[in-house]
């Protein structure tokens, strides 16, 4: 396989249905994402003189799509439905905005016949059938769906049922969002639908070292939320503190306060409390991985970079050292026309964010501090 930031590109407008291509680009530039549980986008720009021949290839939106093939893989690294044309005269270029094929998912009705009335169904169950009814929306399949760990590829069971209600008017993609909010992960990688983390795992990757991103990642130890006691109020005056006493293990007295309207009695209050004690009571290690892009010695082809897997990263700062379970949770790559060989796309940046899995505190100040 074709090393991180080695390969080449070609581009390419095909039709929807029938996947026909109607168009190949090997000189402009570009860039496209992945991201978990997200709709990402694509965006091509090429010179119409020199890739067009007289605007022959002018895509139809929604009606095409844009096809971003690298050169070590048969399937398309990228792929899904045009949804904006810029032609801009002075610099006679045209850009192609794109969205993945989960765009077909917002504004598609869900229908209501397989749950009538609110049920407890199994998590993937529920998203397997969200899946079979898009196909009502195209001729062919929008999305092939792959659930890791399985044989066949055919969906297991979660081992988790959440209670489900489809609504008269509601999207599919409102129903996938809504999982993804709770229980169910999901990646678009290519043409491929990607379940994940935490219910159906995807399973991990290589240990990553420093030498795996060209400027290598940060250490951040923050000891600003170190606290030494905590205070939790619920529901009706209910109020928890752990522990009793403000405990000052080296980094001095500081209460936390929390509050949630969720809990109803003492026990639920104090439970949360301990778990928060014991998550906070020493500073915080991150890995800031959001400020370098990828180098060659990744070890890891482009495809099997899936928003969701796991990796455990070790890293030695010039003073600090710090070892976590990241998930990849957005990915960026940048390509465009080189001099040498010419007419050639090549892959010029693969920056990825990586977090903690299920912190979304984490994942917002690793990707801010890039």
């Amino acid at each position: 396989m074709t090393a991180i930031t080695e390969a080449f590109y070609q581009v390419e407008i095909r039709d929807r249905e029938t996947e026909r291509t109607r168009c190949v680009f090997n000189e402009g530039e570009g860039n496209f994402e992945r991201r978990k549980d997200g709709i990402s986008q694509a965006e091509f720009t090429a010179n119409i003189d020199l890739a067009c021949m007289e605007c022959e290839c002018v895509p139809r939106p929604r009606l095409d799509e844009l096809a971003i093939i690298r050169d070590d893989w048969p399937e398309p690294a990228w792929v899904g439905p045009i949804t904006r044309i810029v032609d801009d005269p002075d610099t006679k270029s045209l850009k192609f905005n794109a969205e993945d094929r989960l765009f077909w998912w917002n504004g598609a009705s869900a229908s209501s016949d397989y749950i009538a009335t609110v049920q407890e169904v199994d998590v993937v169950t529920l998203a397997s059938e969200l899946i079979r009814q898009s196909d009502k929306f195209s001729k062919k399949t929008l999305i092939d769906h792959r659930f890791q760990g399985s044989p066949k590829g055919l969906p297991p069971k979660a081992g988790l049922a959440v209670t489900a209600e489809i609504l008269e008017g509601d999207s599919l993609w409102s129903q996938i969002d809504g999982l993804a909010d709770s229980v169910l992960d999901y990646s678009m990688v290519g043409p491929h639908l990607y379940w994940g983390s935490p219910n159906i795992p995807i399973s991990g990757g290589p240990r990553l070292t420093g030498k795996h991103w060209k400027n290598r990642p940060l250490v951040d130890r923050d000891a600003s939320e170190v606290i030494s006691q905590v205070r939790v109020t619920g529901q009706g005056g209910v109020v928890a503190v752990y522990p009793e006493k403000s405990t000052d293990i080296g980094y001095g007295h500081k209460t936390g306060y929390f509050a949630d309207s969720n809990l109803n009695t003492v026990k639920e209050a104090a439970d949360l409390a301990e778990k928060l004690y014991e998550a906070n009571r020493r500073p915080t290690d991150f890995i800031v991985t959001g400020v370098g892009s990828l180098s060659s010695e990744f070890p890891l082809p482009l495809h099997e970079l899936i928003p969701g897997r796991k990796f455990q990263v070790d890293l030695s700062g010039a003073c600090l050292q710090a070892s976590a379970e990241l998930e990849l949770f957005n990915l960026i790559v940048e390509f465009g026309s080189v001099a040498a060989p010419s007419q050639r796309l090549k892959e010029l940046r693969v920056a990825a964010d990586f977090a903690q899995p299920g912190a979304l505190g984490a994942a917002e100040r690793q990707s801010a501090a890039g």
